[in-house]
């Protein structure tokens, strides 16, 4: 009897679970759990195809004029001729089989534009329409560039051709190494990130528009007003909930909360597109301007340098009170179309476009200035013709005048 009591007071002395820490402790166990499960899909074995650059018995398909280098870092491409492009060598990939593509290259330019290309089916030859846009990260340096493939629509079947499009201002870059996987988790994350971070060129004469993540597929600008009315509508609609049915003061703090977190992290995603777009853009302004002329600066704005010293050339030897004739074509290569002729020349070379407003007489000090437009033609579509050599800036570059009065104007 004695020896059960004593059992029974020992049995009674223990300090029993309560049901709040078991459910703590089953949830604690279930989060780990599920943290686990998620690290192993997330960085689980990956197929891929490897195109590594750093070998020197690949066969080169680059654009007319192209130099390449090739050294231990990987291959880098230099631009001279028109236009710089590279068709990877040895490219039949399985697109069905892959969904991210792993670019690993370095440009002389800060988040600048390139397009990867492909040649399949669905798309038998290189469009623009059809390739991938990214930007190319921090310049002088290998950056890793995750690109989503899996909804591309040029993206299915056999792949037999890839082409790697930099921007007309990039003078070279290197490649070191394209990387093809059927990506795990984590890799497709960075891709999608990858998406939502990338950076454009805005266009010249504007101001940065407020960029708005990929899912709204329009600028923030037009989003923003409808954004506010569903916020304030929203607001209204838990004003009058708690109102009208004389919520719990708990229930009540509750619904604000959610409310308020649901708000803030819709109002923080779209931030932080904007966000990113801008603090690239600043790095990209930095790397591209900074401890440069303003001629420098000047020319790399129109995309073409060389133009803005011929701007120059004409202004010091053009008189105030002459004529002149624009024959600078709209559709200069790396320079957005309309933009030279129309703005640059009137610009730096306004007080005499002011004379030439009016048709010129054959008596009177008429200037034709032409920049890589060999056949002379104006903005009529026309040749100018009688005209002879007055100033010479480079093959490309020059100052005309009419034959019969070209001895009048020395």
């Amino acid at each position: 009897m004695a020896k059960q009591k004593k059992i029974k007071i020992k049995a009674q002395s223990g300090h029993p679970v309560s049901p709040d820490k078991k459910i703590f402790y089953w949830f604690s166990v279930l989060l780990f759990a599920a943290g686990l499960i998620g690290l192993c899909l997330a960085f689980s074995p990956e197929e891929e195809k490897v195109f590594d650059f750093s070998r020197p018995d690949f066969r080169w398909e680059v654009s007319a004029g192209t130099k390449i280098l090739n050294s231990a870092a990987g291959i880098t491409f230099s631009k001279g001729g028109p236009q710089l492009y590279v068709v990877i060598p040895g490219n039949y990939v399985d697109a069905d089989n892959f969904d991210v593509c792993d670019i690993e290259l370095a440009t002389p330019i800060a988040y600048e534009d390139i397009q990867l290309l492909f040649v399949s089916p669905y798309n038998p030859e290189f469009k623009l329409e059809n390739g991938v846009n990214f930007d190319s990260g921090p310049a002088r340096r290998f950056n890793h560039d995750w690109l989503n493939l899996r909804h591309h629509p040029a993206w299915q079947g056999a792949v037999t051709g890839i082409l790697l499009l930099p921007s007309d201002k990039i003078q070279s870059f290197s490649l070191k190494k394209i990387r093809f996987v059927r990506a795990n988790l984590w890799h497709r994350c960075l891709a999608v990130w990858r998406d939502f971070t990338r950076f454009y060129d805005p266009k010249l004469g504007t101001c940065f528009s407020m960029a708005s993540p990929l899912f709204i597929n329009s600028s923030f600008n037009g989003f923003f007003v409808p954004f506010l009315w569903i916020l304030t509508a929203s607001v209204l609609l838990v004003a009058i909930v708690d109102f009208a049915f004389k919520l719990d003061p708990r229930v009540r703090t509750f619904a604000w909360v959610v409310f308020l977190v649901l708000a803030g992290s819709v109002w923080g995603l779209l931030d932080l597109r904007n966000n990113q777009f801008y603090l690239k853009g600043m790095g990209r302004d930095i790397n591209l301007y900074w401890g440069k002329s303003l001629s420098e600066k000047r020319g790399i704005v129109v995309g073409d340098p060389e133009f803005v010293r011929f701007m120059e050339f004409c202004d010091q030897n053009i008189p105030l009170d002459a004529n002149v004739i624009n024959g600078v074509p709209v559709n200069l290569p790396g320079t957005p179309a309309n933009y030279l002729s129309a703005t640059q020349v009137g610009y730096i070379l306004r007080p005499r476009l002011a004379a030439g407003l009016k048709a010129a007489a054959p008596d009177e000090k008429t200037y034709y200035i032409f920049y890589k437009n060999p056949e002379h033609k104006l903005a009529d579509g026309k040749s100018a013709i009688n005209l002879k050599m007055f100033k010479v800036f480079n093959a490309e570059a020059s100052i005309l005048v009419p034959a019969k009065t070209g001895k009048d104007l020395k």
